[in-house]
């Protein structure tokens, strides 16, 4: 395409190469309507459509959260009520969602599948031009707020429930102090995703006046990335929307601030009843960096984060740990808005301390200025960071979906759509600059003598959730008491007709409305991984072999079915102090420094694996990711912590211990579905037990104990026993992931010559934990609700029941009508399986309704419902987006499970051509499962004495 080529209505404005990428950027824009639309064109079958809008807000009612909850419910062509739930169901999607930023809303899909990809587009087009929102005030108040008027009556609403769940997180509480105190004047002093307090406050007219400002095209910025159908998405906006459409005056802003500097605020922060208030205070600055331009010095910016604060042995976590006045140091760099700006916390504080605690910050600072940053440390941080950013490992993101962000960041205020994209000069200036004091210039120009910063401290409250609670109860019963008896009845009126809004199913004539993929439409075959089970030196080897840019992927996997739970626990805290403790060549300084010199990533875990016949298999994993000229350096540094750490630094293994108390706890209070459904494994699978003793809530209570009664010699007898008795060569499986490496055999040889063989190992005996009905009380006002169990048969279609459950009936039953913010039944190939919700009001009433699950199975089979979508949807869940950085993990991960090319596939095939038979069986099993199975519910003490319960533990 040509500059100021015309199409569909758009003209070609601008052409830019982004070679990093292999990529060509195309800038357009719609003529009469003025939107914009950036095509990062490249060679990817991923194809991604974003669309996004400036939205700004102007208080803490979270107006642009909800819309983008409720603009998804519904539109004038597709007419269901749930379209996002309906595409969830039956599309090949490898992402689906909406988000919601500071200043921006951004509504991104992405398929392999080229129909797929255009069915999705139009959906959302539909979705954000012409929502149902606009008659339909029953969506506003279900994805909001309302008064649930019964016996006593309280405020439900989906958004609602999950920014209750959001404030339960003291760094969510201290983000939002943060740029209250640094943006006084503009609107990221506001909480975007919704104040609790505020939310209800939030009127339907004011809601709809919202949208109607801000959700136009002249005020819309379109992404699209890989090889997408331009014609079709050019042609689809223009003459289906933009054509009727007339331009509006582009939304102004965000403003920047003027600098602020604000002294010491105190703001207050949920504990339990039973916590120990003593250090519980966090202390934070806020300092803004510079505009979405400085782009050079946010990167500079993150790798200060790492010198100062990057591990234990960084300046700045060094200087107060050792003095025993904090817990935990970091720096976070808050990028991506108009002014980017940065962080720097430090948590679990006496309050008597505080002021000792800023003067040893602000020094320690201020002596690195004067003697310099270590060289070799800002060199290594430079190298680590570059490898990491270079390799472009989103997670279980698909890149097209963070390009989109990336882009955003400059495009929204009328910079560069690319210019955040690449990082190859940036880093070839930075390493230029390190010996010219820029640096030591940055901390004293945005960390010491910023003009525009603030400082917040935390303090700990028992109370505060009562007060809030009983806040909450006397705001509604204001709002009650002041009613007239017509607005009462409307009250009445409005919770009868959102029941029957919520109860009512889609019509069969509206469903036909949403674009459908047919089966012939995809192709149900499992993607190939070029993976080999070789024989080299004794030494079983898996390797997978792809195109990785240069960067090789190691695996080491010890058989550690010999441990006790005692020992499991301890190997556990092992995984947190290797490479973070010395070894008998390396101080932990040095050690660090030579992990980021040589690594992009290095870590240790325990990993349990489930066959479908129930057989377990835990191991010990140590990883690491390389460029290929260090692979032997770094498989060598590897094995040096493997065999030559040493545990003889109490103060340094105290510290660690007690960080990681605290992000386990953060985990239980952000994450409690995870921890619940995995309390519940453990009741029916040794695997489960072993899960528990490694990274769940008997972990953390061992972690507490191990701390509440520290005894350095004993711990250290552990520590070296567990250590000494884990890396044996004969029970290692090595994968490798990356180009056909010639020198693989040799790296098996060197492992084989360093590594100790063991003598025939006992496995040990590891029981489940009996059936019961748990609580765990947490700082909340919402919990996270899990029951489930083993099937008595394990089934190839077990996947296909799951989601028609999960988005048939819980979705609705959980979600919708129960107000909680997720949920959803999970099922493994070992045959558990379990419900679970998320950040839920009512987990009471969550546990009653999965008892249905079969009973709902069963009725809706009975009905002959076309189970076309949920094939598809299933099928989709069972086929991921393999990246070149993950195609060893889930080439292990299918290894280890006994999930072969020919297995996946036979699955694949039992679903698409499902005996409903069969699922009326696996609906009869779910019924007996769940009504039979364990409980556990993690939530707010007032969830937690509502509930029937057998035990219930105070964290």
């Amino acid at each position: 395409m040509k500059i100021n080529e015309s199409k569909h209505g758009f003209v070609v404005k601008k052409r830019t190469e982004v070679s990093e990428l292999n990529a060509t950027m195309y800038e357009m824009e719609h003529i009469k309507t003025h939107l914009k639309l950036a095509w990062l064109k490249r060679d990817e079958e991923n194809k991604t459509f974003g669309i996004a809008f400036k939205t700004l807000p102007s208080d803490d009612s979270g107006v642009f959260h909800i819309l983008e909850h409720s603009v998804l419910c519904g539109s004038q062509k597709y007419p269901v009520k749930e379209p996002f739930v309906e595409l969830m169901k039956s599309s090949m999607s490898t992402f689906l969602n909406a988000l919601t930023f500071e200043d921006k809303t951004f509504y991104p899909i992405s398929s392999r599948n080229n129909q797929d990809f255009m069915n999705l587009t139009k959906v959302y087009l539909d979705a954000v031009f012409n929502p149902l929102i606009l008659n339909k005030k029953e969506i506003f108040l279900q994805e909001g707020w309302h008064v649930e008027a019964t016996e006593k009556p309280t405020y439900k609403g989906v958004v609602l429930n999950e920014m209750k769940g959001a404030f339960s997180s003291p760094r969510e509480i201290m983000m939002n102090a943060l740029n209250r105190a640094l943006f006084k004047d503009n609107c990221y002093q506001y909480v975007s995703g919704g104040d609790p307090e505020s939310i209800t406050d939030l009127t339907y007219e004011q809601f709809i006046q919202t949208y109607q400002k801000y959700y136009h095209p002249s005020n819309a910025f379109v992404f699209l990335d890989g090889d997408v159908p331009l014609d079709d998405v050019l042609e689809l906006l223009n003459q289906e929307y933009l054509s009727s459409m007339e331009a509006n005056l582009p939304i102004e802003g965000p403003i920047y601030q003027q600098p602020v500097q604000i002294s010491r605020q105190v703001v207050d922060y949920e504990i339990g009843e039973e916590e120990n208030a003593e250090n519980k205070y966090r202390m934070a600055w806020g300092n803004v960096i510079g505009s979405y331009q400085d782009y050079e010095k946010v990167i500079a910016m993150q790798v200060l984060s790492d010198v100062l604060c990057g591990d234990n042995q960084a300046v700045l976590n060094k200087a107060l740990l050792e003095k025993g006045l904090a817990e935990n140091v970091y720096l976070a760099i808050n990028d991506g808005e108009l002014q980017n700006w940065c962080q720097l916390e430090v948590d679990h504080i006496k309050e008597e301390n505080l002021d000792q605690v800023k003067e040893i910050v602000f020094d320690t600072l201020q002596t690195l200025i004067k003697k310099g940053i270590d060289r070799q440390q800002l060199d290594a941080t430079l190298a680590y960071l570059e490898l990491n950013l270079k390799e472009r490992n989103f997670g279980g993101y698909p890149q097209g979906i963070i390009f989109g962000f990336q882009v955003l960041e400059s495009w929204l205020y009328g910079g560069k759509p690319e210019a955040h994209l690449e990082y190859g000069k940036i880093f070839d200036d930075l390493k230029k600059k390190v010996n010219e004091g820029y640096f030591e210039n940055l901390i004293q120009e945005v960390l010491l003598e910023n003009k525009h910063s603030c400082e917040i401290v935390l303090k700990p409250s028992k109370e505060l959730g009562k007060i809030r609670r009983e806040k909450e109860e006397k705001k509604l019963t204001n709002v009650l008491n002041s009613m007239t008896d017509v607005q009462k009845q409307q009250l009445q009126i409005e919770q009868k007709q959102l029941d029957a809004f919520q109860q009512a199913p889609d019509t069969l004539e509206n469903l036909n409305t949403l674009p459908k993929l047919n089966l012939e439409d995809i192709e149900a075959k499992v993607q190939k991984i070029s993976s080999k089970l070789i024989d080299l030196e004794g030494c079983k080897v898996l390797k997978h072999s792809t195109e990785t840019n240069g960067i090789y992927y190691y695996a080491l996997y010890f058989n550690i079915d010999h441990l006790d739970l005692n020992q499991i626990s301890t190997l556990s805290f092992i995984c947190s102090l290797l490479g973070n403790i010395s070894t008998i060549k390396h101080s932990a300084k040095d050690l660090s420094t030579k992990i980021r010199l040589l690594c992009g990533t290095m870590n240790y875990s325990i990993n349990t694996y489930e066959t479908t016949n129930k057989e377990n298999q835990v191991y010990f994993k140590a990883t690491f990711s390389t460029l290929e000229e260090n692979e032997q350096e770094a498989l060598q540094l590897l094995v040096e912590i493997l065999q030559e750490s040493v545990f003889d630094q109490e103060k340094m293994i105290r510290d660690i211990l007690k960080q990681r108390i605290i992000s386990l706890k953060q985990a239980i209070t952000m994450s409690g579905h995870s921890l619940s459904m995995k309390r519940v494994l453990a009741m029916v699978s040794p695997s489960g037990v072993i899960d528990e003793y490694s990274s769940g809530i008997a972990y953390y209570k061992w972690l507490k104990e191990l701390d509440d009664h520290f005894d350095f010699v004993a711990l250290k007898q552990k520590l070296e026993s567990v250590y000494q008795n884990v890396c044996f060569y004969n029970r290692l499986t090595l994968s490798f992931t990356g180009n056909d490496d010639t020198n693989l055999e040799k790296q098996a040889l060197y492992l084989k010559e360093t590594l100790k063989i063991s003598d025939a190992l006992e496995k040990a005996i590891i029981k489940p934990f009996s059936i019961k009905k748990e609580g765990i009380i947490i700082p909340s006002d919402i919990a996270y609700a899990s029951k489930g169990g083993y099937l008595l048969e394990t089934s190839k279609i077990t996947p296909l029941a799951s989601n028609i459950i999960s988005l048939a009936y819980l979705w609705n039953a959980v979600r919708v009508q129960g107000g909680a913010y997720g949920t959803g039944l999970v099922s493994r190939a070992s045959g558990f399986t379990c419900c679970y919700s998320y950040r839920d009001p009512n987990g009471k009433e969550s546990l009653k309704k999965y008892e249905k699950c079969g009973t709902f199975l069963k009725d809706y089979l009975k009905e002959n419902h076309d189970l076309t979508g949920f094939i598809i949807g299933t099928l989709s869940g069972l086929m991921p987006l393999m990246m070149p950085y993950n195609i060893g993990k889930y080439g292990d991960l299918y290894y280890f499970n006994q999930k072969d090319e020919k297995a996946r596939q036979e699955q694949l095939e039992a679903i698409l051509n499902v005996d409903k038979d069969e699922l009326l069986e696996i609906a009869k099993e779910i019924d007996e499962t769940l009504e039979k199975g364990g409980i556990c519910i993690i939530g707010g003490k007032n969830q937690i004495d509502q509930c029937d319960l057998d035990e219930i533990i105070s964290l």
